[in-house]
């Protein structure tokens, strides 16, 4: 106990969130903490996720826009901001891909 307290003490002094479990290995321990791996994992892409922005939002609409730094800071991922008139001539510009036949039998 003073082992994993002195730890946490450590981790939580580098800013860092963690989880723990003391006791008995059970099915219930043991799904705990693969839900804590998974949820980590998750953690660990959406800081790696870049969150695609196209438009702007709507007049009025003033609760309904997040800031780029509010992504960063909460989730830890970045934006990437796309206006929509140039997104939509770019895809009308794209070269579309020829229909192929289907398979014979």
């Amino acid at each position: 106990m003073s082992g994993i307290t002195a730890s946490g003490s450590n981790i939580r002094r580098l800013g860092k969130r963690f989880t723990y479990v003391i006791g008995e290995v059970t099915p219930g321990i043991l799904e705990g903490i693969a839900r804590a791996a998974r949820v980590a994992a998750v953690v660990g892409a959406l800081r790696q996720a870049r969150f695609g922005i196209i438009g702007t939002p709507c007049p009025g609409m003033l609760d309904v826009e997040a800031e780029d730094s509010d992504f960063e800071k909460v989730l830890g991922s970045t934006t990437v901001r796309f206006d929509l008139d140039a997104l939509v001539a770019a895809a009308d510009a794209a070269s579309r891909p020829k229909p192929r036949a289907p398979p014979t039998a």
